[in-house]
């Protein structure tokens, strides 16, 4: 094997790993975003019209459409609103039937992420495809599942932050990245094979 090709099997794909990470939570919200953000905007209109009537800032619905992305990775969310004090609801569960679409959203973009980062980049087995693709897009996926869970919270309300860390961050893409880095390597090598011409 050639020193060029010893290279490129060993190298790991930082950056095109955390790209994709990025990529896939961003094209994840955007989508839930598109989805629900006109039914998010009229469900909180009576309680932001109070708000407003009081002089108080209205709930942006941006945030508690990040609430129902990360409830879509099984995170709940907690509600610090009225007298009662906090309590955590699953959004995705105690809304209508189709939100429950929103559990295929990340395993699926997740899964095309490690997938695509490993049809870009060789590597010596499937085993360590899924290991580069996973922890490489995890990097970029944990980045944005940080600063979403800081940027969705209202007032103490928003995602549980260790779940929005552990669940969204670190075990939704190391499991369907990786997964998808072994389908990736494996359309590679088919890829490759195809290409490559016969010996004579």
């Amino acid at each position: 094997m050639s020193a060029s090709s010893n290279t490129t099997t060993s190298s790991f794909p930082v950056a095109s790993g955390t790209l994709a990470g990025v990529g896939a939570y961003l094209v994840g919200y955007l989508a839930t975003y598109l989805w629900k953000a006109q039914a998010v905007t009229e469900t909180l209109r009576p309680l932001n019209t109070v708000a407003e009537f009081f002089g108080s800032d209205p709930v942006p619905a941006w945030k508690v459409v990040g609430w129902l992305y990360y409830g879509g990775h099984f995170v709940d969310s907690k509600l610090q609103f009225g007298p009662a004090g906090p309590r955590f609801v699953d959004l995705v569960q105690s809304g209508e039937g189709t939100l429950e679409l929103l559990y295929l959203l990340p395993p699926v973009l997740l899964f095309v992420a490690g997938a695509a980062v490993a049809v870009r980049h060789a590597a010596a087995s499937a085993q360590d495809a899924a290991m580069k693709s996973g922890v490489a897009v995890t990097g970029g996926y944990l980045l944005c599942a940080l600063v979403g869970a800081l940027a969705f919270q209202i007032d103490g309300s928003g995602p549980e932050f260790v779940p929005a860390i552990l669940l969204v961050g670190v075990v939704y893409p190391l499991a369907f990245a990786s997964f998808g880095g072994v389908v990736g390597q494996l359309l590679r090598r088919r890829r490759t094979s195809g290409t490559t011409p016969a010996a004579e």
